[in-house]
């Protein structure tokens, strides 16, 4: 039997956000080093993949660099992340 409960997919978007907030309250600074994606997304991002979407202007806004370091934002990372949720 198909499940037709239009509501699903909503509760499992806000438990998404919410576990992506909650990395960012727990994660030790104000911005992630790109370097350091896969460890704040669990793995699901790496450092080259954000890095060619840098490149084709759909990465986090606001990255900026650290010396030889590209960090963003914890805000707006988890803002991007939160825009590409599919559930």
């Amino acid at each position: 039997m198909k499940n037709t409960n239009s509501a699903i997919p909503t509760i499992r978007r806000a438990a998404a956000i919410k576990t992506i907030l909650l990395s960012a309250d727990k994660w030790p600074s104000s911005y992630v080093a790109r370097s350091k994606t896969k460890e704040f997304t669990g793995g699901v991002y790496s450092a080259g993949y954000l890095a060619n979407c840098d490149s084709d202007g759909k990465g986090p806004e606001g990255v900026f660099k650290i010396g030889r370091q590209n960090c963003y934002p914890v805000d707006s990372f988890c803002n991007w992340l939160i825009a590409r949720l599919e559930v």
